[in-house]
């Protein structure tokens, strides 16, 4: 002890530097300690989010979550797969061991997921890095004095603000409420389809073999080789109205040769039906699954959610800024 007292007498320089090394070195590791409500004792997760329509729960798990089960259980350090099916959506949960690097496996899930994703029954297919039961760490009431439609707000909301937001250090994702989506709504008229000898099978086969891309093969020419393809659309209400659903009957005008009125007789000729002769064609905003309300105005809800590892307060910070 003494030896110690006689050192710290003898070189105060070097003790002074010393504390101010610890003091520094305390502050350093003061401002690295993360700041959570909980600690983080959940298993590595990544979970793969899917919609598909009205269809019904088994439906959905024949067709499309034991094929993902199956592709997501052969990736590298995966230690379980689990699975919640809903009707119109499905949540997959894929559990990875400690060490796995999982930015890797987010990589990895995605490239292994991406064939499902460009399935035309699949509406919706994303994976994320958060527990989509957790709470969000910040919540944002977006609304607009001149913007009225839920649906143009929404656009502006998805087009703009979440894609500012997602690009934020620690964000993990960034989630919509109290939007409204604008669809085309086709309402038949029942007496009309049965004057025409049409059903609704009939007009849904319609629109769909005539509202697709098809590929048209390739030219060769000069040593080049170009892509043809044929894009048959629809864009707008004209396009779904002038659409032909089927062929009706022309009636021929015949007139008397006295003064009697005309009679009208069924020829052989036939005439298109058109879409609009037999249904509305009107678009839509679709019913809200929540509303969201500031101060009794409708608006938009933003919820950001952060990735596990990162500071919940540097998370919130760099949103507010």
């Amino acid at each position: 002890m003494k030896n110690i007292v006689k050192f710290a007498v003898s070189n105060p320089v070097t003790i002074c530097m010393v504390v101010l090394a610890i003091l520094l070195l305390g502050k350093i590791s003061y401002d690295q300690l993360s700041v959570d409500l909980l600690p983080d004792l959940n298993n590595p997760r990544l979970f793969i989010e899917l919609k598909a329509g009205e269809r019904p729960p088994e439906e959905i798990e024949k067709q499309f979550v034991k094929n993902m089960e199956s592709m997501a259980i052969r990736q590298s350090d995966v230690t379980q797969v689990s699975s919640v099916v809903k009707a119109g959506s499905a949540r997959i949960t894929v559990e990875y061991t400690w060490t796995k690097d999982m930015d890797e496996a987010f990589l990895d899930l995605q490239k292994a997921m991406n064939p499902f994703a460009q399935n035309k029954d699949i509406t919706e297919l994303k994976i994320t890095q958060h527990d989509p039961n957790q709470s969000p760490v910040i919540l944002i009431g977006m609304s607009h004095q001149n913007i009225t439609d839920m649906a143009e707000l929404r656009k502006v909301a998805e087009s703009y603000i979440r894609n500012e937001l997602i690009r934020l250090e620690g964000v993990a994702e960034v989630t919509l409420s109290g939007q409204e989506e604008s669809t085309l709504t086709i309402r038949t008229d029942p007496y009309k389809l049965d004057a025409f000898g049409l059903k609704i099978e009939d007009i849904a086969s319609r629109i769909e073999a005539n509202n697709q891309s098809i590929s048209g093969g390739r030219v060769s020419e000069l040593g080049l080789q170009y892509l043809v393809k044929s894009s048959s659309l629809f864009g707008s209400e004209e396009d779904f109205e002038n659409l032909i659903v089927g062929y009706k009957q022309v009636a021929k005008q015949e007139t008397g040769t006295n003064a009697s009125a005309g009679t009208a007789t069924a020829s052989g000729d036939k005439a298109p039906l058109f879409l609009r002769e037999v249904a509305t064609v009107t678009f839509e905003n679709a019913r809200p699954d929540n509303i969201v309300r500031i101060n009794g105005k409708r608006s938009i809800g933003l919820s950001i959610y952060k990735e596990m590892r990162y500071n919940t307060v540097k998370v919130v910070d760099g949103v507010s800024r």
